[in-house]
């Protein structure tokens, strides 16, 4: 894992210097990959790895035949039905979760801290996808076949001094998930990288890995 977070930092990096600015909904955003959404960004860097040869197979949001074909047809939402990873990379099971304090336009996203620290397993934060991850584990990897992964995409501004990352990465997020989900980190990794300038908001990139 040390190695696929430093490759997918530097996709990102590169990503970075070249897509446009990302457009939703006839709005248009300054260049640079920060503004993106979550499944882009996987998306992109996933996909601009496997383009250059620098890992090999991996599957971005498996379909039903995939899961099928890697006995993944009981990974399952909290309430039963099928659920999808958002990517199988060799025997990991990755669910990524976008933190971004600051918008395009460097104004506070009012939902950021939400969508990653809600500890109610029934929110849409990133403690849905831990026990999604956690109850198939428990229930259908007895063998435990599946290294299964929590990921935090970061941006951040150069030299941050109001919602610095690090602060909160592993320290806040362990506490949550120990003391309240009741559910152990295994392991922890962590990659920095700077993506430069051309995002006045989104310039540093901040990788954080949890293993479960």
């Amino acid at each position: 894992m040390n190695e696929f977070l430093n490759l997918f930092a530097n996709s990102i990096n590169h990503l970075n210097q070249e897509v446009p600015g990302f457009v939703s909904r006839g709005r248009q955003f300054l260049p640079g990959i920060g503004p993106y959404s979550e499944n882009e960004i996987v998306e992109l860097a996933v996909n601009h790895l496997l383009e250059e040869n620098l890992i090999e197979e991996a599957h971005i949001r498996p379909n039903i035949r995939i899961r099928h074909e890697l006995n993944l047809t009981n990974y399952l939402r909290l309430n039963g039905n099928g659920a999808t990873p958002d990517l199988v990379y060799g025997n990991n099971l990755i669910e990524f979760k976008l933190c971004r304090p600051l918008g395009s336009n460097g104004q506070r996203e009012d939902t950021w801290f939400k969508k990653v620290f809600e500890p109610n397993a029934m929110s849409y934060s990133t403690f849905s996808d831990v026990k999604k991850l956690c109850n198939f584990r428990d229930v259908y990897d007895a063998n435990n076949e599946w290294n299964l992964w929590v990921i935090i995409i970061g941006f951040e501004r150069q030299h941050e001094d109001e919602y610095p990352l690090d602060l909160l990465f592993p320290n806040l997020f362990n506490f949550v998930s120990t003391n309240i989900v009741n559910v152990p980190i295994a392991k922890f990794i962590s990659v920095s990288n700077d993506l430069g300038i051309r995002h006045p908001f989104h310039q540093v990139l901040k990788l954080y890995a949890f293993k479960y």
